[in-house]
Order: C-alpha cells, then structure tokens, then sequence
C-alpha cells in the first residue's frame, strides 16, 4: 500500500467524506468494485453528493445495475446536482422513458446545464408533435449552448451544435427565425449566424450583413465569408471585396 492510499484510509477512518469518495475512485480504477461501493457508499452517508455520481457510474458502468444507477442519480438530482440530473435524463433516455427524460433535461436546463440544452432537444424531437413555441425555445437555447463550443472548445456544446443541425433539417421555419432572433438578441454567436443565413435566404440582405457582423463581432470567423457573399449577392461588390 502507498503512502497516499494510507492517507486516504485514516482519514475514511476518521470520517471524511472526501477521502471515502477518493478512496472509491482508487479502488474502482483497480476493478475492486464490491470495495469501491461501500465506499462511495460511505461518502454519501457523509454528505458528498460527487460520490453519489461516483456510485451511479459504478452501478451502470461496472454492475450493469441500471435500477441501482437510476436511484443514484435520482438522489443526487434530488440533492441538487446538475450532472445527476442529467445523467438520470441520459440513463432515461436510454432505456426509452422520453417522457421521464425530458423532464430531467428541463430541469438540468434550468440549472445551467450546456449538454443538456442539446440533449432536450434531441429527445423533444424524438418525442414528436412539437409546437412553434418548443421550437422557437429549443432553438434559442441550443444557439447559446452551442456557442460554448465553437467560443470555448466546450465539449459538451458540440451535442448542441448537432441538436440544431436537426433541427434546421426538420423544424418549422417560421419557428426557427424566431428562435434565432431571441438567442441573437442574448447574444448568440450561432443565433446570429443562422438568423443571417435565414434572412439572405429570404432576400433580406441588409438584415442578413447586419446579423453576419453581429456574429463576427462575437468571433465567428466564418462569418466573414458569409458577410462577404451577401454584399456581392446584394450587389455591392465594393463592400464585398472589403470584407472578403
């Protein structure tokens, strides 16, 4: 045994929380899963609700204890964790319980969840029947979502980003020009984008270069080409070519 595994069991055997999680995680990666959860068990016992995830993974990840996972995350949901809640989303999804899952990703929305704006909107879509009004709010939450990956290299965006590639696939036009109008007007970067590639598509052009800079002030640099490209289909070539 090592120091630092020593370290963590006297302080476990003195009733840290912390250290019963971290001794789970040592024993886990070693594939001591009887162990490892009887100590996350220990730590959530103690108030740590990282181990209640910590026990989730476990339970799915090495039991195949999907009725045991789901009880985790329900705690830690219930304990207000945010990726509990949208792990209790992603476990109903996927034993196809759409109804319970959307509920969970609205509620990690509500927490401030990037993954889970993509992923309501993906079960949404699934669910089918999806009003004017769900889409105009799907789309302006997935715009701002997804911008977190293409500004900060979020990972987590990126489920965003494919959310809305759907939905401009399959979605109600005049639902999505609204919901990109509302996530350029919290500040999108991708609300603008797509509001500009809607109004070019429609004839609009000077609402279309207005949008297209909007986006680029934002740091889009795709939308330098798109800008350019409305000019010149506008007819102003000059300006085009300025911003080429």
């Amino acid at each position: 045994m090592n120091p630092d595994e020593e370290n963590l069991l006297a302080s476990d055997q003195a009733g840290d929380a912390e250290a019963a999680r971290e001794l789970g995680e040592l024993l886990a990666g070693r594939g001591e899963v009887d162990a490892a959860e009887t100590a996350f068990r220990r730590a959530e016992e103690r108030g740590d609700v990282l181990a209640i995830m910590k026990l989730g993974f476990l339970l799915e990840d090495h039991r195949q204890d999907l009725a045991g996972a789901e009880a985790a995350y329900r705690r830690a949901d219930e304990r207000g964790s945010v990726d509990g809640t949208g792990n209790l989303g992603r476990l109903l999804r996927e034993r196809g319980d759409l109804e319970g899952a959307e509920a969970a990703f609205r509620r990690a929305v509500e927490m401030g969840s990037v993954r889970a704006a993509g992923e309501l909107a993906l079960v949404v879509l699934r669910r089918g029947e999806v009003t004017i009004d769900e889409v105009s709010y799907l789309v302006d939450i997935v715009c701002l979502a997804a911008d977190t990956a293409l500004i900060g290299s979020d990972s987590q965006g990126f489920t965003a980003a494919m959310a809305l590639d759907e939905m401009v696939a399959t979605c109600d036009p005049a639902a999505l020009h609204e919901g990109f109008r509302r996530a350029d007007e919290r500040g999108s970067l991708f609300g603008a984008r797509n509001l500009g590639w809607d109004l070019r598509e429609k004839g609009h052009f000077a609402g279309a270069a207005e949008a297209f800079r909007r986006a680029v002030d934002r740091g889009d640099e795709e939308s330098w080409v798109a800008l350019s490209e409305t000019y010149a289909q506008w007819g102003d070539h000059g300006a085009a070519e300025a911003v080429a």
